[in-house]
């Protein structure tokens, strides 16, 4: 207790640094400093409970900080609810395989479109950091990224908890740590069943258990797409507007989230996130207008596109899937304000927006990404006992399951390489 009283006084005195020199510099950047200056103290003060699992160290390791936190309401809930819950873990192990063959349908798709056209392929493949514009999603901020991460991190691997509890599985410990790529940025939770023993239970237990962490992000993520439909808007495709949105809001035209290189809008000067408002003359307030307008062109017709401040000239060209109407190469989105009069709620409300819609984001991609049969997730470890119980040849599942597993994680790889090498050397 003195330990954590010493942390939140030191993280005070940080604090009030981070709120006076945010006046001059970014705030985001500024609180990621004071975020790892704040790590840095959690970990010297816990540093008799810090323990590191090396992967490629000391590029790639982990920082655990053991503790019994939660493990009381595991067992409580276990407790409580043990048949529930391993009913519910029965339900996980389809939706983990369900998830497991979707994922991989998308990922074995991208593989084919890699060796086709490599570069524009592994545009879709991005690692998800802060400080980064998500084309479609919006601006990922540190605290968008922290407090997702984390959320995510606790409520995944408390399920993992509950589950191996509710089957009396004995759970050693649980805690919070950092993945590390030389440094330690991204927070994670945990939680240690034992392995041991882990191993040796039925098929359906261990199934569960592994399922239980990514089907619960994706379960959170649909339960906030009911709440909230604006989070999924442009996934799928459900209202765009949070709630209130619409009264608090007026129009100030659309946002070209993308402008294709080489096209039209491109060669006119136009960049993406820039807000038009104009087409000769008509007023364009939300996309319906925009798309009635454009369907109305032909090939050669000549728009004049305004913004608040500038004005671009763009001749439109045969669309490419042969519809009548001419094509300038972009996608849009609806820009809103608040009204004058609601302006003190403006900066609160829609950063409650943006949390909440990468919350979802957030829930839905990790849960699907840990689906993926490579090594450490936990759609691995399903494929890996699925494999040993479908051969009976133990060395032949082992050696199918590392090749699906690299195959898959050389596809991650390459992607990632071509996507920032590319943008790094201009490609």
């Amino acid at each position: 207790m003195k330990k954590l009283l010493n942390f939140l006084g030191v993280s005070m005195l940080f604090a009030l640094p981070v709120a006076f020199f945010s006046q001059w510099f970014d705030f985001d950047k500024v609180s990621a400093l004071f975020f790892a200056i704040t790590v840095a103290i959690l970990l010297y003060i816990y540093r008799d409970r810090v323990a590191i699992q090396k992967i490629i160290f000391p590029f790639l390791y982990l920082i655990l900080i053991r503790t019994k936190v939660g493990l009381k309401l595991m067992d409580k809930l276990a407790d409580k609810f043990r048949e529930f819950i391993k009913l519910l873990g029965l339900s996980f192990i389809g939706l983990g395989f369900l998830g497991m063959i979707y994922i991989s349908i998308m990922f074995f798709r991208m593989m084919l479109m890699l060796v086709k056209a490599p570069l524009e392929t592994s545009k879709g493949v991005a690692l998800i950091l802060p400080f980064t514009e998500v084309p479609g999603v919006g601006y990922l901020s540190f605290w968008y990224f922290i407090i997702g991460i984390f959320f995510i991190a606790v409520i995944h691997e408390f399920a993992h908890g509950v589950m191996a509890r509710a089957h009396k599985l004995n759970v050693q410990s649980s805690g919070v740590g950092f993945f590390a790529a030389i440094l330690p940025i991204i927070p994670i939770a945990f939680v240690e069943p034992n392995e041991k023993k882990l191993v040796k239970e039925k098929d359906h237990i261990q199934y569960s258990i592994f399922a239980a962490g990514p089907a619960i992000n994706i379960i959170v993520a649909i339960i906030i797409a009911i709440i909230l439909p604006y989070t999924a808007y442009g996934m799928l495709s459900l209202q765009e507007y949070a709630p209130f949105e619409e009264k608090i809001t007026e129009p100030l035209g659309v946002s070209l989230i993308s402008v294709e290189e080489y096209l039209p809008a491109f060669i006119a000067g136009i960049e993406p996130g820039t807000i038009i408002n104009s087409i000769n003359g008509t007023r364009i307030d939300n996309t319906e207008q925009f798309l009635t307008y454009m369907q109305s062109t032909k090939k050669g017709d000549h728009m004049l596109f305004e913004s608040k401040d500038q004005s671009y000239t763009v001749k439109a060209i045969e669309h490419p899937q042969e519809k009548p109407w001419g094509f300038i190469g972009v996608s849009v989105q609806n820009v809103r304000d608040v009204k004058p009069e609601y302006t003190k709620i403006k900066a609160p409300y829609y950063w409650l927006k943006g949390l909440f819609r990468w919350l979802f984001i957030l829930n839905f991609l990790i849960g699907f990404i840990n689906l993926l049969p490579v090594f450490i997730t936990d759609g691995g470890r399903m494929l890996e006992l699925a494999l040993r119980n479908i051969f009976k040849d133990k060395g032949k599942a082992a050696k199918l399951y590392s090749l699906i597993a690299t195959l898959f994680l050389l596809t991650i790889i390459i992607s990632l390489v071509l996507n920032y090498g590319s943008k790094l050397f201009g490609l």
